[in-house]
């Protein structure tokens, strides 16, 4: 492994060591202008949300995007192409654990361009209608490695959900964030046009964080589109158990994807769905999401 000291980029004083590593490019970079000076129109808004803290929300949204950058780029003309946009709503605990930044490599993929800070931007009180960090088709909104997430307040993290550009907005919650915050957490599931519940299904997982399954529970009882994900699915689940905890019928099941799979995405800076011997499988599943 070759590892190369650098300074992040546009951040040059923080210097981090980083992993030297391949950019897989599946899709072209963008189809859309860098800036937009008009206010976002209405567009659809879709919550991944974990169950508990690692069930793998952040690996299933940046997919799903890509997913939807492909489908659109089957249509006959860039008419019908979308600006579809990844949010990151986490905490400083899920950022410990690893950054989105880095686990699709944003320093390859912007290396040599701007990479705006939409949490920084946020937390400044300055407009966030003009955040675009266009890579693969996707308008990619991540936290970059050293920010915390301490100075954003509710209404920041409301006025980011409510004023970023996209046609889809995808608000990608993970570790913690912002269940500590009921009332928040309340706002945004139930201002989303659909909620996808990402599951963990072991055990302890999802006894972990009791709160946030009656938060989404909520949700889906004011009327809102909840649909159950169950990924890392293997045999040793007891699908009665599972159903029984969860008070579920209908779910959508990701199988436990070979980590050999899974870790050569991350050494290629790339997403899941990237993978060929995995994108058919999350097609599927995907395809539902949108029905």
């Amino acid at each position: 492994m070759v590892i190369q000291s650098i300074s992040e980029q546009n951040n040059p004083e923080k210097s981090r060591h980083l992993v030297g590593r391949s950019l897989a490019r599946p899709f072209p970079a963008t189809d859309f202008e860098d800036k937009t000076d008009e206010a976002p129109a209405r567009r659809l808004r879709i919550v991944f949300i974990g169950l508990s803290a690692g069930a793998g929300v952040s690996t299933l949204a940046s997919s799903f995007a890509e997913h939807l950058v492909k489908e659109d780029r089957r249509k006959p003309s860039k008419e019908g192409r979308r600006l579809i946009t990844v949010l990151e709503l986490s905490d400083d605990i899920k950022t410990a654990r690893g950054s989105d930044y880095d686990r699709i490599g944003c320093d390859r993929r912007f290396a040599g361009r701007n990479f705006s800070s939409c949490h920084s931007i946020a937390a400044s009180g300055r407009s966030v209608r003009n955040l675009i960090n266009m890579d693969s088709g996707v308008n990619w909104l991540l936290r970059r490695p050293g920010e915390t997430s301490e100075k954003l307040k509710s209404e920041d993290w409301l006025r980011l959900i409510g004023g970023v550009a996209g046609d889809v907005l995808i608000c990608n919650i993970d570790g913690e964030f912002p269940c500590a915050n009921e009332k928040l957490t309340r706002r945004i599931l139930c201002d989303a046009d659909s909620v996808i519940a990402v599951v963990d299904p072991l055990p302890s997982s999802m006894m972990a964080e009791p709160g946030r399954l009656e938060l989404i529970k909520e949700a889906e009882s004011s009327g809102i589109d909840v649909r159950y994900v169950i990924n890392k699915m293997n045999p040793g689940v007891n699908k009665r158990e599972l159903r029984s905890f969860l008070r579920i019928k209908n779910y959508s099941m990701i199988p436990y994807f070979d980590p050999a799979q899974i870790y050569t995405a991350e050494y290629n800076c790339c997403t899941l769905y990237a993978m060929p011997k995995l994108r058919e499988t999350l097609r599927i599943e995907f395809t539902g999401f949108m029905t």
